[in-house]
Parts: C-alpha cells; sequence; structure tokens
C-alpha cells in the first residue's frame, strides 16, 4: 500500500530541487564572460552557477574554456 503523505513530501521535493540546465551552445555563449570572471580572480562557478556546473560536467566546454584560458599566455610566450 502506497503512502499518500509520502507521495506528496517526494512531489513537492521534486518540484523544489529542480536543476537548471543549459545546453553547449547556451554554455559557449557565456564563456567567455565566465573566463573574463576566472581571469579576475572571481569565483565565477558562484555568479555564473549554471555555466559552472555544465563545465563541471560536461568534457567539450571544459576544454573549450581551458583553450581559451590558455591562449593570451600562448600568444604572448609567440610572440617573444
Amino acid at each position: 500500500m502506497f503512502d499518500i503523505h509520502a507521495i506528496r513530501f517526494l512531489a513537492r521535493f521534486a518540484q523544489t530541487t529542480e536543476i537548471e540546465t543549459i545546453t553547449c551552445l547556451e554554455c559557449l555563449a557565456q564563456l567567455e564572460r565566465f573566463a573574463a570572471l576566472v581571469l579576475a580572480g572571481e569565483n565565477a562557478a558562484r555568479t555564473m552557477p549554471v555555466v559552472g556546473r555544465h563545465i563541471e560536467d560536461c568534457d567539450r566546454c571544459r576544454n573549450e574554456l581551458t583553450a581559451r584560458h590558455a591562449a593570451p599566455a600562448g600568444r604572448r610566450a609567440a610572440s617573444r
């Protein structure tokens, strides 16, 4: 037999704990701002939590952030 109170509780819990997600395309559109916050020493994941979670979970977007973050240093070294 099902406990109706437990079912109602679980339904309310599921509604209040929904985690917002974004696609790679949406993440990549916001990556420059995220990278700028990182370079400025800000906590980018706190400022942009949805992007931060996506980057934690997505190798493709994490690699793109790393590539963009490392690119200026690489360009500076190559121009010497």
